[in-house]
């Protein structure tokens, strides 16, 4: 009653599948990652900006300061 299939088809088929996941999910991972390191480098950006220009408040301050006295 049962026989024995001597086709790869449908093993092929599962590892084809298979293979494809794992592709898909590593370059979601890799997508990700660069998503988190962009959305880091444009915070550290906008913070290093406002140091620098709170910074250079101060040092005009400092000079207006020193010009009336």
């Amino acid at each position: 009653m049962c026989k024995k299939l001597n086709s790869n088809k449908g093993s092929i088929s599962v590892l084809t599948l298979f293979i494809l996941a794992l592709t898909i999910l590593f370059i979601g991972l890799i997508s990700n990652q660069i998503l988190n390191q962009i959305k880091t480098n444009k915070n550290t950006e906008s913070y290093m900006e406002n140091k620098y220009l709170a910074e250079a408040g101060i040092e005009q301050g400092i000079a207006t300061y020193i010009k009336k006295y």
